[in-house]
């Protein structure tokens, strides 16, 4: 399960926090092959809103949630993905989807992979 919102706004720096995302096959692949980069820094509030704005930082940013339900709204792809990365990463995505958003080059490590679809079977 996610790391509750409230626990997520409060962690320190480097407490690490577990979020959810869903994905496709493709995003999942690009997820397992991920090699983070531990002098990069969190998303500026600028990019953030940007990227939850019409003019997203495609490929440059990536968006996951404390919501599992939320997650599973965007697992149109079919999976579900949870990831631990440390707060100091994050920057506060958008609020009506729990959102947090890291740069694609965070150091984050995928915990569990879950066959779900937003679409019913």
């Amino acid at each position: 399960m996610p790391t509750s919102e409230r626990d997520v706004e409060t962690a320190s720096g480097s407490t690490e926090v577990v979020l959810a995302r869903g994905c496709s096959t493709l995003q999942l692949e690009e997820l397992k092959d991920h090699f983070g980069l531990t002098a990069t820094t969190a998303p500026t509030e600028l990019e953030a809103r940007r990227h939850d704005s019409d003019v997203p930082a495609f490929g440059e940013l990536i968006e996951f949630t404390t919501d599992a339900d939320v997650a599973t709204r965007f697992a149109t792809g079919g999976y579900l993905v949870l990831v631990k990365i440390q707060k100091k990463y994050l920057t506060r995505g958008g609020n009506s989807s729990s959102g947090w958003i890291c740069r694609k080059d965070a150091p984050f490590k995928l915990l569990g992979v879950e066959k779900r679809s937003a679409f019913p079977t």
